[in-house]
């Protein structure tokens, strides 16, 4: 697999929510749970197989570092019982041929009638990371940052 061609490394974090971390398809990434915190971090060589876990989250967050910035994406928490047979409220995959990793926001499983709707918003910020925040694993100043920012934003 070799070195990521220039990649910086990069980092995923969330609140884990009522149920724990699962696998899809792959088997799940290679995190850590800290203080209620799911971290990925993503090595310098790319993961030996694809990656995919899934997750219920809490909070209504989930952040990706890299590169000096703070991705981060909000949104109404989605409780497990209302989630989609087989799926979760996060999801995020690592690739073993790719340069990425990738990770999705899933809102509430519901049916609707032919010719009504339904909404659910995410909220996408982006934001450069202060020059005293350590990006590493276990970071409360960067847990902090991002629950900082999701609370002056609407999902």
């Amino acid at each position: 697999m070799g070195n990521y061609q220039g990649a910086q490394r990069r980092t995923f974090i969330f609140p884990i929510g009522e149920k724990p971390l699962g696998k899809k398809q792959f088997e799940p990434a290679h995190t850590t749970l800290i203080d209620g915190v799911v971290w990925y971090r993503d090595g310098k060589e790319r993961p030996k197989e694809n990656q995919l876990s899934i997750a219920d989250g809490s909070e209504g967050w989930a952040a990706y570092a890299i590169d000096g910035k703070l991705f981060l994406k909000k949104f109404e928490d989605t409780k497990p019982d209302v989630q989609a047979p087989g799926e979760a409220e996060v999801l995020f995959y690592a690739s073993r041929e790719a340069d990425y990793i990738e990770f999705e926001i899933q809102g509430k499983y519901e049916s609707i009638e032919p010719g009504a709707g339904s909404s659910w918003s995410v909220r996408w910020i982006a934001v450069n990371i202060p020059s005293d925040i350590k990006i590493e694993e276990g970071s409360s100043d960067m847990v902090d940052l991002a629950r900082k920012i999701c609370r002056t934003q609407r999902p």
